[in-house]
């Protein structure tokens, strides 16, 4: 998302000025939730095949098990099969209403099957957006065995084979999406987003909710740090100035297109940049991780990085002379 032509642009005039293909309807995903409500396995089968993967992403980046988020996974799209009939289209798009399922499936599992490590793991470096995760092909067999067993008829097995995924399509310079549905009546939209190593989102105020579902990488947004598996919710009016990932990361993202994009960070800094650059030219040849040079100057990660993208100071992946990790360093133009 780079709003050049202006000032101020919205979400929607950045997804659609040059997408070369028809945008999937938010309609025909409701459409599918009313078929699935009269007991149709084929609507059924038609919403997993497009939906399935990110589910098990997340939930597996959350649960850290595989079997255990193929169980997870299972159930959700069980749970869509019975609670057809209660979705409202008016609470929410299909897509927000399935990773609803999934999250509330994985912050309920039993408690001796929860993640005993802090964090999740987390890949080195997310460098394209076709990274993903694929769950068994026998997961597929089993949600129409157990429908079957409910139903009384035949199991919908082999699975039919249904139509191409959406293509990425880069909107800017090292930020492509995936639009999976919209709905321009009420200006929402669902989609993957990736973000490439050091590249950041465009500060934004929000118009409406916006949630977002971790499923590969690092991400930033203001002060917390998100982990694959992670949830993330913001509130109409409010607004993130810094989201940045120093891995690329790949997100599903539910938000308005009428979220009003900004072309340039604000800070309020007022004379540190001229400060900022003397510290950073006495750091003499080494290259720190933003996180470092966030301690060393004492100040926090956002400030670090607007003052970093004032002086056009370009994230490169590499050791980091203080901490010694692998990642998205900085170094100084006078140094190299």
């Amino acid at each position: 998302m780079d709003p050049r032509e202006s000032q101020h642009s919205t979400l929607g005039d950045v997804l659609y000025a040059n997408n070369t293909q028809v945008p999937v309807s938010e309609d025909t995903w409701v459409g599918l939730v009313q078929s699935i409500a009269e007991r149709d396995q084929l609507a059924l089968h038609a919403l997993y095949t497009q939906t399935y993967g990110v589910i098990f992403t997340w939930i597996m980046r959350n649960v850290g098990n595989w079997e255990t988020a193929e169980e997870l996974t299972l159930d959700v799209f069980h749970d869509v099969w019975r609670t057809a009939s209660t979705y409202d289209p008016a609470s929410g798009s299909v897509v927000g209403w399935i990773m609803n399922q999934a999250r509330s499936r994985a912050t309920n599992r039993p408690r001796f099957e929860q993640r005993t490590s802090l964090l999740p793991t987390v890949d080195v470096l997310v460098s394209s957006p076709a990274d993903s995760l694929i769950a068994s092909t026998s997961l597929w067999e089993a949600l129409a065995r157990r429908v079957a067993g409910e139903t009384g008829v035949e199991p919908l097995v082999p699975a039919p084979e249904w139509r191409a995924e959406p293509e990425w399509e880069e909107v800017a310079p090292g930020i492509s999406c995936k639009l999976l549905a919209t709905d321009r009546a009420q200006g929402r939209v669902s989609m993957l987003v990736w973000l490439a190593p050091g590249v950041p989102y465009p500060p934004h105020t929000h118009a409406g909710v916006e949630e977002l579902y971790l499923l590969h990488g690092e991400l930033m947004i203001e002060d917390r740090r998100l982990y694959p598996g992670d949830y993330n919710r913001a509130e109409p009016g409010t607004g993130d100035q810094f989201v940045w990932s120093a891995t690329g990361c790949k997100c599903v993202l539910l938000t308005s297109t009428r979220d009003v994009l900004r072309a340039t960070p604000p800070t309020d800094s007022v004379g540190m940049p001229t400060h900022f650059r003397a510290f950073f030219r006495g750091l003499r040849v080494q290259a720190y991780c933003l996180d470092c040079l966030s301690t060393m100057y004492d100040e926090p990660v956002p400030t670090v990085w607007t003052l970093l993208s004032e002086d056009r100071i370009v994230g490169r992946y590499a050791e980091c002379g203080n901490c010694g990790k692998l990642g998205v360093t900085f170094r100084s133009s006078s140094s190299s």
